[in-house]
């Protein structure tokens, strides 16, 4: 992907250099210059340009490689940091691909490229464009194709069963959106504003409005390619940091620092030296739990629930968090979402009002006080623990006092005992040698001889292992985010050299009829701000309903993860928005002082 991007970028640049160009053509052309002679002229110097791009772009990311190597050792979590090497291999395909790509894009660009008649390309410096214009009509589609566009993607995301077809219908009827956006509906505002009197001839409105909408006839397509590539990377970084995130981890698994599940009580000698590794690890804040989980056999009554959990087992976990306890009536129950799509499900007008509990020979109705949030249990092991639909009743502590377990064929239990503490993240090196310890004693002939289930869970493992297996992703994903906003500066700059020989004659001309230095820093800034910021708050809108769309499909809160990614951005065009307005404004004041 980036060697798609980055070479529909090159061609874009050399395109763009090669119309500013067409002047010289001309003299070159009066002087004798055959087309032949021109076509290798612009070959050769397509190709040297790239060839001395791709040395300075190897000599800079080994220099930078050190850095990106720390910076994949904290990503991935890993214990040690990665050595430090010289790869030959990826610098010989790097040189290889982008070579061949700048060869075949300095022969595209000499096939494509027109000359016409020698007094056309003399002329085209001083041809005068036409002001762009606007159609109520196609002002309002372009509303339209984005409203719908984000109701098809919204709509989707809140469904129980998702669908990537109809999502990818949407994203493309915002894209389009967005092209009609810049084309025509913000041409229309902006002829809008200009029919304001009072706003239009204040001051120096009259020059920047009008200066906007002469040059949005080549604003468009910059604008529009810009807004893109910052939504898809705003949306892929925001996406990527999200999913790696730590607290995904404590949603999407057992929230607990350590949990013991077995079909008999819990070998003391485990919970024993769990404890006695987290000590040693200088964590003496920890908190233990101890409760069983009851497993239905018979799920023939349509409603009824498979695994059950009683009132005080369930307040002392949600203690071990510091959450406030619940309490239940007699007949009244709390129902856990196993998955994602069964709190959306629970939680929806479809949800359950009342479940079916078999006690014994007898079946129970038990009235729905509320769904709790999900994952505040213990990693379950049941008949349901794949259902999409799964959930765990909380029912009080009578209810389960009366179950039979003695019968298997109707119910059976599962005991566990969880240890949590808030530092879980500093435990990796006691989770090891704990887990080490269970698996030790799994192969011990106490264990083998009775062939009782048991099970270990780590939090901070599975944080790392999540870690480590989004780390890459992640990594990849920012790369090519800051890859892609590269890009786009990279746009803005050509769009903004390609207008400076303009500007200069432009600006020059009004210092002569008594343009104020002040008023020519306005005049600057507001055209700069435009072209900089507009893009960049589309783009945020798109990324946000994204966003939205993400948090409906993993029922999961990323706005810190949304707020860094955004803020980042922001922060990146800011800090380049004045570094080149800085530089525009020397140059023009210098060209008008000269």
């Amino acid at each position: 992907m980036i060697v798609i991007f980055s070479a529909f970028a090159v061609f874009y640049a050399v395109s763009t250099f090669l119309k500013m160009r067409k002047y010289e053509f001309g003299i070159l052309f009066i002087q004798g210059l055959s087309r032949k002679q021109m076509v290798r002229l612009i070959f050769t110097e397509n190709v040297l340009t790239g060839f001395a791009a791709i040395i300075a772009g190897i000599f800079y990311g080994f220099a930078f490689s050190k850095v990106i190597l720390l910076v994949c050792s904290n990503l991935l979590a890993l214990d040690h940091s990665l050595a430090f090497y010289l790869p030959w291999r990826p610098i010989a395909i790097t040189f290889l691909v982008f070579g061949v790509m700048f060869v075949l894009i300095s022969l595209l660009t000499t096939l494509t490229v027109r000359t016409g008649h020698v007094r056309t390309l003399i002329d085209s410096k001083s041809m005068a464009k036409k002001e762009p214009h606007a159609h109520a009509a196609l002002a309002i589609f372009a509303g339209l194709l984005i409203a719908s566009g984000y109701g098809i993607v919204l709509n989707i995301s809140n469904r129980i069963s998702f669908s990537f077809l109809p999502l990818f219908g949407g994203v493309i009827l915002v894209v389009n959106g967005t092209y009609f956006f810049f084309s025509q509906l913000l041409v229309y505002l902006l002829h809008m504003l200009k029919k304001q009197e009072n706003l239009y001839f204040h001051r120096t409105n009259l020059l920047s409005l009008s200066e906007l909408i002469f040059r949005m006839s080549d604003n468009v397509r910059t604008l529009f390619i810009i807004a893109i590539i910052f939504a898809t990377a705003m949306t892929a970084v925001g996406t990527s940091t999200a999913i790696g995130s730590s607290e995904l981890t404590t949603e999407v698994s057992s929230p607990y620092a350590f949990t013991y599940i077995s079909d008999r009580a819990v070998a003391l000698s485990l919970i024993d030296g769990a404890e006695q590794e987290l000590r040693a690890s200088g964590i003496d804040r920890y908190k233990k739990a101890y409760g069983r989980i009851y497993y239905s056999r018979i799920i023939d009554v349509a409603g009824s629930t498979g695994e059950l959990i009683s009132n005080s087992d369930y307040n002392q976990l949600l203690a071990l968090q510091g959450k406030k306890p619940v309490y239940l009536k007699k007949n009244e129950s709390v129902l856990l979402p196993y998955t994602a799509a069964a709190e959306k499900h629970l939680k929806s007008s479809e949800g359950l009002d009342t479940i079916k509990l078999r006690v014994n020979k007898s079946i129970r109705l038990m009235k729905v006080k509320s769904v709790a949030a999900l994952n505040r249990f213990p990693g379950l092991v049941g008949v349901s623990a794949n259902n999409p639909n799964a959930y765990v009743s909380i029912v009080p502590d009578e209810v389960t006092d009366q179950l039979d377990i003695r019968s298997k064929d109707k119910f059976y239990s599962m005991n566990y005992v969880v240890l949590h503490t808030s530092q879980w993240r500093e435990t990796i090196q006691a989770s090891r040698k704990i887990e080490n310890n269970y698996y030790r004693f799994t192969h011990s002939k106490k264990y083998t001889k009775n062939g009782y289930y048991l099970n270990f869970d780590s939090l901070a493992l599975n944080w790392q292992r999540t870690k480590q297996e989004n780390g890459l992703l992640l990594l990849l994903t920012v790369l090519c985010g800051i890859v892609f906003y590269t890009f786009a500066a990279g746009f803005l700059y050509l769009r903004l050299y390609s207008d400076q020989k303009r500007d200069i004659s432009q600006y020059k001309m009004l210092n002569k009829i008594g343009l104020k230095q002040v008023e020519l820093k306005k005049i600057v800034t507001s055209q700069l701000a435009f072209l900089f910021f507009l893009p960049l708050i589309i783009a945020i809108l798109h990324s946000g309903v994204a966003f939205i769309a993400l948090h409906n499909l993993i029922h999961f809160s990323i706005s810190g993860s949304v707020i860094a990614v955004i803020g980042s951005f922001l922060v990146l065009q800011t800090i380049y928005f004045f570094v080149v307005r800085h530089h525009h404004l020397r140059l023009l004041k210098q060209a008008m002082q000269a």
